[in-house]
C-alpha cells in the first residue's frame, strides 16, 4: 500500500438502501467525477453492495478520464454505508477492490462529518431507512438505525410498509377503504395473494417506493395517509429530542425523505434543526483527507 501522502485522488461514497453515490476529487479538492448506482445496504449482501460500489467508482473514473483499473490504486477512499453499524461481515471488508486505501464507516458518520465538520452536532437520516448519529465532546451518540425488520422508524420503508399494511386491512374490512389503500393495491390488481407473494422478496427500498404515494395521497386529504405520516413524524421528532438529550447542540436532517417529512415534525423538534455545512460525500472526502493529513 502506498504512503498516504502520495495519493493522487480522494473518493467519498455514500451507500444507502436505494442509492449509491460517489464523488472523486484530486489533491486540490476539485471534484473530477460524480456518479450514482443502485442499492448499497451491506445487510442485503456483500456481492450486491460491491456491484453497486464498483459501478459508481468506475463511472467516476470514466468521467474523470482516468483508467478504471490502473488508477484505483491511486485512490484513498472512505465509504459510508447503510447497514455497516449492524453487521461485522468479514466478507465485505476482505473483498478485492484495488483501491490504494479504504476505510468503511456508517452512512450516518459521513453525513454528520459533512454537516458539522469538526464541531459537535448530530444528524438524523430519513431515507429508505433511518438513523440518528452525533458527536458530543469527542464521543459518539446514536439513536435507532437497527434495520428494517425491527427499527427504521420514520423512514421511507417504514411509511411504505404501513401503507401496505393498512391497504390489506381495508381489503379485509378491518379498516376503511380510502384513496391511499386503493392506490397501494392497484399495482397488485387488488389481490392480497399478490401482495403476499411480493413481500417474500421485497427489499426495504421496494417498500420505500410507496412513500411518495403516501405523501401524494395526504395532499389530497386522505386520512389514512395523514395518520401514517403523522406517526412517522412523531418517531422522527422523538429521535431528534433524544439526540439533543444526549448532548447534541443541534441536528441536521439528511436523506431523501427529510424534506418531505420536515413540515410534519413537532414544533419543538424543528427548533433544534439547522442547515448542514456540506453533504455526506463531502464528509467522506474530509475523512479521507484527514487520514492523509494526520
Amino acid at each position: 500500500m502506498m504512503h498516504p501522502m502520495t495519493f493522487r485522488f480522494f473518493l467519498g461514497l455514500d451507500g444507502g438502501g436505494s442509492l449509491c453515490r460517489a464523488r472523486l476529487t484530486d489533491q486540490n479538492g476539485t471534484i473530477i467525477g460524480e456518479a450514482e448506482s443502485g442499492s448499497c445496504n451491506i445487510r442485503l449482501g456483500t456481492e450486491t453492495a460491491w456491484a453497486s460500489i464498483n459501478t459508481a467508482i468506475d463511472l467516476c473514473l470514466r468521467k474523470a478520464g482516468l483508467d478504471e483499473a490502473k488508477d484505483r490504486q491511486n485512490i484513498r477512499a472512505v465509504f459510508g454505508l447503510a447497514g455497516f453499524a449492524q453487521t461485522d461481515d468479514p466478507a465485505f471488508l476482505s473483498h478485492t477492490h484495488g483501491l490504494g486505501s479504504l476505510t468503511v464507516t456508517s452512512d450516518a458518520h459521513i453525513a454528520c462529518t459533512g454537516a458539522f465538520g469538526e464541531t459537535d452536532g448530530a444528524i438524523l437520516i430519513l431515507g429508505t431507512g433511518s438513523a440518528g448519529y452525533g458527536r458530543v465532546n469527542g464521543r459518539e451518540v446514536s439513536v435507532g438505525g437497527w434495520g428494517f425488520e425491527v427499527s427504521d422508524h420514520g423512514s421511507g420503508s417504514w411509511i411504505g410498509r404501513k401503507a401496505v399494511e393498512y391497504a390489506l386491512l381495508a381489503l379485509d374490512g378491518l379498516w376503511e377503504k380510502t384513496l391511499l389503500t386503493g392506490m397501494i393495491m392497484k399495482p397488485f390488481n387488488y389481490d392480497p395473494k399478490a401482495v403476499v407473494s411480493w413481500t417474500s422478496t421485497a427489499r426495504p427500498k421496494d417498500y420505500a417506493n410507496f412513500a411518495p404515494t403516501v405523501f401524494d395521497a395526504e395532499k389530497r386529504q386522505d386520512t389514512t395517509a395523514r395518520m401514517i405520516i403523522d406517526a412517522a413524524a412523531r418517531d422522527a421528532s422523538a429521535m431528534i429530542h433524544r439526540l439533543v438529550e444526549l448532548g447534541a447542540p443541534s441536528v441536521c436532517l439528511s436523506g431523501g425523505l427529510a424534506a418531505r417529512l420536515k413540515s410534519f415534525l413537532a414544533p419543538q423538534a424543528k427548533s433544534f434543526l439547522c442547515a448542514p455545512l456540506a453533504d455526506p460525500l463531502a464528509g467522506a472526502i474530509l475523512l479521507a483527507r484527514r487520514v492523509t493529513e494526520g
